[in-house]
């Protein structure tokens, strides 16, 4: 059997993206991952799409990240979920 969602509050995910956003534009990718996937696992797109975009090479060359590589299988599995 699925296992349900555990599903998140709207406010309580609008918060999390809000600090995921914050820690990507500073280029701190383990805490918007943090956040997003909080947020994906709730059941709301944006978090995947956010996912999605931590592993994104255009994305990725617009941050303050040095020394990781995009992954595009992983980016391509986040977008396919959001």
């Amino acid at each position: 059997p699925a296992k349900p969602q555990p599903g998140i509050a709207t406010a309580e995910a609008d918060a999390y993206l809000a600090k995921a956003e914050e820690a990507l534009r500073s280029g701190d990718l383990a805490v918007a991952r943090l956040f997003f996937g909080r947020v994906a696992e709730g059941g709301d797109a944006r978090g995947a799409h956010g996912m999605a975009r931590t592993y994104d090479q255009e994305v990725l060359r617009t941050l303050p990240v040095f020394g990781l590589k995009p992954d595009r299988a992983e980016a391509e599995r986040w977008y396919a979920r959001g």
